[in-house]
């Protein structure tokens, strides 16, 4: 079989090579749904199965999705844009090849399209930020002086915000207790339910955009752990430590972002509008390190990952499931 036909059903929305910084014989220490302590292969968390499958569009998911897109400011509007009207094309020979394959024909191409389509999307930002997670690690910050690998950074980075299951759970559930002076809000309940898939994407991408066009303003980190306790990661690897968040809740969300992000056990990185964690560029203790791993685990629910048995039954410990507010 060629290898555009095989059809990619097991979908990670945390990277797997990411999760390898954390394996040991390709294995992470994991906390379970059931608070266990467990060990398994990366290719069997962060993932679920046909996660980001996609449908036909139809006239209103596309009004629906350009409703979304223009919220967004005029500059971040244009590849939202292009995503959505390559989807278009997509659905469009979707419905061509309904028409003219054999039925015996349809069935296979048409998971190979609702399957594939977006997670090769997702692959492909992937692979632009594999050389550059490498360089990091080698080199620290200055493999990101290079204005493209500072893109591909935080394309990467904008794309885990709003990828993973955590956060559609909290954004839709947020979008159903916020929307008000609509006529049907179950209608508009189910189109963003029916078009997450696409909705997550654009998201993500203007998440990316916004932190590499803000990096000049914005406070970047790199942090060097060298403590005897390593970072964890987690279901939802990418959290916001700024202090407002502790006055946030469903229907007011933060106004402001400090987002941590842990690389390697070693190795951390943060985008802050705020001036809070700069000390963190020299040194870090442990205590500091155990703050930012209770954030990953309550931005994750409890559903950590570490190189470590000990580091994730200390979190374990702790109990640190949370509403996830970043």
């Amino acid at each position: 079989m060629e290898k555009w036909l095989q059809i990619k059903r097991n979908h990670h929305y945390v990277w797997t090579h990411y999760l390898s910084a954390w394996a040991t014989k390709g294995n992470v220490y994991y906390l379970t749904t059931k608070e266990m302590v467990a060990c398994d292969s990366i290719k069997g968390v962060c993932k679920d199965r046909e996660f980001y499958a996609i449908h036909k569009l139809s006239d209103e998911d596309v009004d629906f999705v350009l409703q979304w897109i223009s919220k967004a400011s005029e500059f971040l509007q244009e590849k939202p844009r292009k995503d959505l009207a390559d989807f278009v094309a997509v659905s469009d020979v979707w419905r061509i090849i309904e028409h003219v394959r054999r039925p015996e024909e349809i069935s296979e191409l048409e998971d190979v399209i609702r399957c594939n389509s977006l997670e090769n999307k997702y692959t492909t930002i992937e692979n632009k930020f594999y050389s550059v997670i490498e360089a990091i690690k080698e080199y620290g910050s200055a493999a990101l002086n290079d204005n493209s690998a500072m893109l591909s950074f935080c394309s990467y980075v904008g794309h885990q915000v709003t990828r993973t299951k955590s956060f559609r759970d909290r954004s839709i559930e947020a979008i159903r207790q916020g929307v008000v002076g609509i006529p049907d809000v179950e209608r508009y309940v189910y189109l963003t339910e029916r078009s997450w898939w696409l909705l997550s994407y654009i998201f993500g991408t203007n998440v990316g955009a916004e932190l590499y066009f803000s990096r000049e303003n914005d406070h970047h980190i790199l942090i060097n752990n060298c403590t005897h306790t390593p970072f964890i990661t987690g279901f939802h690897p990418l959290t916001n430590v700024h202090e407002c968040v502790s006055d946030a809740g469903v229907s007011n969300p933060p106004e402001y972002m400090d987002l941590y992000v842990p690389l390697t056990p070693n190795i951390g990185y943060m985008f802050n509008q705020s001036p809070d964690y700069n000390h963190l560029r020299d040194s870090i203790d442990d205590e500091e390190v155990r703050f930012l791993n209770t954030a990953v685990s309550r931005q994750s629910e409890g559903r950590v990952i570490g190189s470590t048995s000990a580091v994730i039954d200390e979190i374990r410990k702790q109990g640190t499931r949370g509403s996830g507010l970043a």
